[in-house]
């Protein structure tokens, strides 16, 4: 299904993507212990502004939590400066950055920033 799926958004393009993400331990946290870490998280930009990143990110959550999850962590580029103001707004923090260490001129990658969310006490997201 993920195959497919890379196939159907990335096309002839999907080759370099796959070889792209040999190097994605770079830039992507490894959860342990009472950590989840939520990856490939996006709106279709013609959804955007309607509340429906918010929604499920409040479903991951809860799902976190109910995995006794005490932070969510999720990396995003350092260039989409909209997402990481949602973020923001939700009650991430920034806690670091990342370089990508792999080859760029093939398939551009950005670096990151790496975000969280303390679950641990009331959040922004339990509101609503």
């Amino acid at each position: 299904g993920s195959l497919l799926n890379m196939l159907l958004v990335y096309r002839l393009s999907v080759w370099r993507y796959m070889s792209r993400a040999q190097h994605l331990g770079s830039i992507m946290n490894t959860p342990s212990g009472r950590e989840a870490y939520l990856s490939a998280f996006l709106v279709d930009s013609r959804m955007r502004g309607q509340g429906i990143g918010t929604s499920m990110l409040r479903y991951w959550v809860a799902r976190a939590r109910q995995h006794g999850c005490d932070t969510l962590w999720l990396d995003i580029s350092e260039t989409n400066t909209h997402a990481e103001a949602l973020y923001l707004n939700l009650g991430f923090e920034i806690t670091g950055k990342k370089s990508f260490s792999g080859h760029r001129e093939a398939f551009p990658v950005h670096d990151s920033k790496e975000m969280v969310l303390r679950l641990n006490g009331p959040t922004k997201l339990d509101a609503g």
